[in-house]
């Protein structure tokens, strides 16, 4: 792997890692809400959070890695992923279409970032 590829290496990386905990979090929350809602009550404000941290993440890993290997497809599975997620995080169209989205948003932000990692190993 070529040295400037490994920042956006490890921004991918972190990307992944985050994608995951979102995905726990769409996941788990609501399962976990309907057995205990006293104790694990529905906030808002989270995902505006976790959309916060996931912008630049995703922006700059896919960014810098589309600038090494040349494939925009990646950049825009990304950008798409990133706007179903802004979808999800405003409920515009209730709490269950609001997880369906966040999931498949975040879904496609993993994809993006794993697309991005493959094609900068192959360029070595």
């Amino acid at each position: 792997m070529s040295r400037s590829s490994r920042p956006t290496s490890s921004v991918d990386k972190a990307a992944m890692g985050f994608s995951v905990i979102c995905l726990a979090h769409c996941l788990l929350i609501p399962f976990l809400a309907t057995l205990a809602p006293l104790f694990l009550p529905h906030n808002q404000d989270i995902h505006w959070i976790l959309l916060a941290i996931a912008l630049p993440l995703t922006t700059f890993g896919l960014w810098r890695g589309v600038s090494i290997h040349g494939y925009y497809s990646i950049l825009a599975l990304g950008i798409v992923g990133l706007l179903l997620m802004a979808l999800g995080a405003s409920e515009l169209h209730g709490e269950t279409m609001a997880v369906v989205t966040t999931v498949a948003g975040v879904s496609l932000i993993f994809t993006a970032h794993t697309l991005n990692l493959w094609r900068q190993s192959n360029l070595s």
